[in-house]
């Protein structure tokens, strides 16, 4: 995985945050992987088995972040 800290100096979203309480919270890391075919076989035997693809549970709109499987069947499926 490969990380990608987050911003020195963050800057809020609205101009009406208040900069005296900004951020609230430290900065936290995030990282990204990469995938392979290998590994999207791999995955695919899971699919029967995958909370999204059983409809167990559902995720729409902006702030949505899709699972890996339906990254793999977005992308590259």
């Amino acid at each position: 995985m490969e990380e990608q800290p987050g911003d020195i100096n963050p800057k809020p979203f609205s101009h009406f945050t208040d900069l005296d309480d900004f951020p609230a919270l430290a900065q936290v890391s995030c990282h990204i992987t990469y995938t392979d075919t290998a590994v999207h076989k791999i995955l695919e035997k899971g699919f029967d088995r995958s909370p999204m693809f059983t409809g167990l549970i559902s995720g729409v709109g902006p702030r949505y972040c899709p699972s890996i499987e339906d990254k793999v069947v977005r992308f590259f499926g």
